[in-house]
């Protein structure tokens, strides 16, 4: 049996909740409610599980292991763990980020983003373009994920050059897989090139800490959320 401790945030009254999931870095839920989120943690994390056996990350639990989870902290005053404020953060996100960890989560990212490749290969620039009922064209969603990234690319990490045109062109050119094909590969290359001073540096964004530590983990939380969105959009 594996226990996961759940960090969860919200606003008042316990609406519209995201709960991280810091023992398997990337992985978080969103919510309507907040018991609606941490009812569907369970599930959430064997899914994430599924998702680093499937690329053969070393040392998952097998699948028979049962899982636990243990509310850890909820917040539901207005404040954010996982926005940087230096009042509620995580302290995980200050700590200086090993070499070790760096490699391990930077395949994590790119695994995502070939399973986003894969998902995608047979949409026609059409669908990803068309209005769906509920929600937004998939070619924002792809847009979005793409110009978040951008945004967490920050000192002490820094953006590659490039990479803002070619986030653009994921909704204003022709070919919007190749483009975020190629940011997806910009996003890895700098990451791959994060030296040691930039893993242990701490930065700051208005009244907002920034480490290479909670860079990585919202490149990945970000990518993961939008992944599953677009996964359960597309598969039956």
């Amino acid at each position: 049996m594996t226990v996961y401790g759940l960090y969860a945030e919200s606003g008042p009254r316990h609406k519209k909740t995201m709960v991280h999931v810091l023992d398997l870095l990337g992985c978080v839920v969103r919510g309507a409610t907040s018991e609606e989120a941490l009812d569907a943690a369970p599930e959430a994390i064997r899914d994430y599980l599924a998702f680093m056996r499937r690329h053969k990350e070393r040392g998952v639990p097998p699948a028979r292991d049962r899982i636990e989870t243990e509310l850890v902290v909820h917040l539901d005053d207005g404040k954010w763990m996982g926005e940087g404020d230096p009042d509620v953060g995580f302290p995980w996100d200050v700590e200086p980020l090993s070499d070790d960890e760096a490699e391990r989560y930077t395949r994590r990212l790119e695994w995502m983003q070939h399973d986003f490749a894969a998902l995608l290969s047979g949409v026609s620039a059409r669908a990803l373009s068309a209005e769906p009922a509920a929600g937004r064209p998939l070619v924002r969603i792809l847009g979005h994920v793409a110009g978040a990234q951008y945004n967490y690319l920050r000192a002490p990490i820094g953006k590659p050059n490039g990479l803002a045109a070619v986030v653009r062109a994921i909704e204003e050119g022709d070919d919007p897989l190749g483009a975020f094909a190629e940011a997806s590969a910009l996003v890895l290359d700098r990451l791959e090139a994060v030296t040691a001073a930039e893993r242990v540096a701490r930065s700051k964004s208005g009244a907002k800490f920034v480490t290479a530590r909670r860079i990585f983990r919202r490149s990945l939380e970000h990518q993961w959320e939008h992944l599953c969105e677009v996964r359960e959009r597309l598969e039956p």
